[in-house]
This record gives C-alpha cells, sequence and structure tokens, in this order.
C-alpha cells in the first residue's frame, strides 16, 4: 500500500514522469514512447541510445526534482487524440 506507483502526466508540451518510472526503468538515460492508437496503451521502453524512436530521459546531474520531462508536442498531441480528450 505505501510502494508508490509509476505516473506519466501528458501535458500540452509533452510528457511528465514521477521518479517511480526512472527506478523502474533502472534510470535508463534514454526511452521509447509507444503509443497503440487500436487499444490506446502506452508504453515506456528503456532504449540502449539515442536514435530516432528514442528520446533522452534520465540524466543525474539535471535531475532536481521528483519528475522527469520528455518534450514532445506532437506525442502529447497523439495520445490525447487516441484518449479521446479535447
Amino acid at each position: 500500500m505505501g510502494e508508490k506507483q509509476s505516473i506519466v502526466t501528458i501535458g500540452r508540451n509533452g510528457l511528465s514522469f514521477n521518479v517511480r518510472t526512472a527506478d523502474v526503468l533502472h534510470r535508463a538515460a534514454f526511452v521509447r514512447v509507444l503509443l497503440n492508437a487500436e487499444t490506446g496503451q502506452l508504453a515506456v521502453q528503456a532504449a540502449p541510445t539515442l536514435g530516432p524512436q528514442s528520446t533522452p530521459f534520465f540524466r543525474l546531474e539535471v535531475f532536481k526534482s521528483n519528475h522527469i520531462k520528455v518534450n514532445s508536442r506532437s506525442m502529447a498531441r497523439q495520445i490525447r487524440a487516441v484518449a479521446g480528450w479535447g
């Protein structure tokens, strides 16, 4: 009951994750954010390197709060559209 869960918040300019998500992903430096448009499922997967389908995620040297931001307006827009949010 006291265990924290991974949380993602969809904002206007991208996604924000709590530090528990970084812990679950073993503080991966890069991630792939995957969205299944048919089912509405969202997944975040650790990626070994930065590439066309991955984005920077956790960097200890700039980590100053309990959340991590992934700036991607297009991804946030796609998630809102799949979820049916206005």
